[in-house]
């Protein structure tokens, strides 16, 4: 059974304590390495694209506050 489908079955409800064949084990590995990095790079992403969201708030509040205080002159 290959690794895609040892995690098809996982998916579905199959046997988590299967054996997987020789040499497929190493498979395994590679995959769930790849699916953590990939992971831990999408959340970083998110991550970074909320940080930059905030700032852009940030200078959008303080430039509507430099406008009104304009306004009020």
């Amino acid at each position: 059974m290959s690794g895609m489908h040892y995690g098809c079955e996982l998916a579905r409800g199959g046997d988590a304590h299967m054996e997987l064949p020789a040499g497929r084990k190493e498979d395994m590995m590679d995959y769930q390495t790849y699916l953590l990095a990939a992971n831990i790079a999408i959340w970083l992403g998110v991550g970074g694209y909320l940080a930059f969201l905030a700032a852009q708030q940030r200078r959008l509040n303080t430039r509507i506050r430099q406008m009104e205080q304009l306004s009020d002159g």
